[in-house]
């Protein structure tokens, strides 16, 4: 007997080889007033560099990521780790954030996005609570509070430190995790903001030393000018807090 394949199971299927054509699905949230509730997520051309990236990082690497806020890039791995998540049997994905609250806020957005994939490449929830989303023929992704011990008793396909620099056992859990994607051929990625209240970092050390690193300013997301930094750093109460916040290049974030 033929098998049909109708148009939906093309799409399907290039969405499980490709994160890119997978990220064309992704809705993330918008919350009013300024949004609407849902957008579709963007594919800015720093978001291409970025996947570029990612995916350039060597099986048992390492990629720090320096970079201003609100650029996508969280919304990014969100995505990322719900692919691998639904595509991948076995995957387990570790995301360690700063406190128990942005843990959880890291699952619900996962959530939200799998929510709203068309029914066609959302796959079927295997357990889904405020730590864990994982899926019946696919993988993991847990949310860890970021401790000494968070999740070192773990093999992580890829390893996500969010806001990294803010994390007060940085050091200590990105030491105990380190081995376990160097032997397993896993990856580890620590994105973050600089903190304005530290001045030599473990985070901004592993930085400076990484052979492969990524910066993203405050100018990558587009729609922001001259004007739009002056107009927000105006309104600031701190100017060292704003461009660490908000680094126009490198050099100011490590400054």
């Amino acid at each position: 007997m033929v098998q049909t394949i109708t148009r939906l199971d093309i799409i399907r299927e290039l969405c499980r080889r490709s994160l890119w054509d997978f990220l064309d699905f992704v809705r993330i949230p918008d919350p009013p007033p300024a949004g609407t509730g849902v957008v579709a997520f963007e594919k800015w051309p720093h978001i291409l560099r970025l996947h570029e990236a990612v995916e350039a990082t060597v099986p048992g690497g390492v990629l720090p990521v320096l970079k201003a806020r609100k650029l996508g890039v969280t919304s990014y791995f969100e995505g990322r780790f719900l692919h691998q998540a639904q595509f991948r049997p076995g995957a387990f994905l570790p995301s360690l954030s700063q406190g128990e609250l942005e843990a959880r806020k890291f699952i619900a957005d996962c959530r939200f996005i799998w929510e709203h994939l068309p029914d066609h490449l959302r796959a079927e929830a295997k357990v889904d609570n405020s730590e864990v989303l994982s899926f019946v023929k696919g993988g993991t992704i847990q949310a860890f509070p970021a401790t000494a011990k968070a999740g070192r008793s773990y093999t992580g396909t890829e390893i996500l430190f969010d806001e990294a620099d803010f994390h007060e056992s940085f050091e200590a859990s990105y030491n105990a995790l380190l081995p376990l994607i160097q032997d397993t051929g896993g990856k580890l990625f620590a994105v973050s903001t600089a903190n304005p209240d530290t001045v030599d970092s473990t985070f901004r050390q592993v930085y400076r030393r990484a052979p492969a690193r990524f910066f993203l300013g405050y100018f990558a997301r587009p729609g922001r000018t001259e004007a739009t930094y002056e107009t927000s750093r105006a309104l600031a109460s701190d100017d060292a807090r704003f461009e660490k916040e908000n680094p126009r290049s490198e050099e100011e974030a490590l400054a």
